[in-house]
């Protein structure tokens, strides 16, 4: 009795291996596997659908107006059109050759300090602030022509940036920051502000270190 219920055992074990693992792979195979080639499958169609749509505009743009024939002709065509493009050799030299910028001096040239930055006024461009380390903020009204310094001998000199609000109504104010971050031994003291198109400047107090 013993050795029968043993063999059943087995056998049962071994007819559930047989069947349940078939099984198992055919549900994983219907689950995950099929789904996963048919969306494969699909996409390589759409990418040669593509390709065909692609293939079939390029042929349309050198098809014949009234007809489904290529133009006759139109690679001998390209080819000739090139040959009529000015090449290297014939430019004359005055068109490649570099001239070199006419510069002069505007001043301000009475005060130290490098130019570090520079801004005209959007609404006039007469109006051109010029900013220097060390040297403050400088005005002019006449396209610079003269200059007028606008930072008080109290205010921080090292001004180093500035900017326009360019919104409606907002032109008339303008910024500047002050100090050089890195590599420089001129620390700043804030962001300074102007109300008046760049005649009188205050401090914004949130921005102030009282650092220099």
């Amino acid at each position: 009795m013993k050795n029968s219920r043993l063999v059943n055992r087995r056998t049962i074990r071994f007819l559930l291996i047989l069947f349940g693992v078939p099984l198992f792979l055919a549900y994983v195979y219907i689950l995950h596997v099929r789904p996963a080639l048919v969306n494969q499958k699909c996409h390589r169609k759409n990418e040669i659908k593509d390709h065909s749509i692609f293939i079939s505009r390029e042929l349309n743009k050198r098809t014949h107006l009234f007809s489904n024939d290529v133009q006759p002709g139109v690679r001998g065509k390209e080819l000739t059109f090139a040959r009529t493009l000015p090449k290297r050799e014939s430019v004359s030299p005055k068109l490649t050759e570099v001239i070199p910028p006419d510069w002069r001096s505007n001043g301000p040239d009475n005060m130290g300090g490098r130019t570090r930055a520079l801004a005209i006024d959007m609404t006039n461009d007469n109006i051109i602030m010029a900013a220097g380390v060390t040297g403050g903020l400088w005005r002019s009204t006449n396209g610079g022509v003269s200059w007028s310094k606008v930072t008080g001998s109290d205010q921080v000199q090292i001004v180093s940036c500035i900017v326009q609000d360019t919104r409606p109504g907002k032109t008339s104010v303008w910024y500047y920051g002050t100090g050089e971050r890195r590599g420089s031994r001129y620390p700043g003291d804030g962001v300074f502000k102007s109300t008046d198109n760049g005649i009188t400047w205050t401090q914004l107090p949130s921005t102030a270190s009282n650092m220099p």
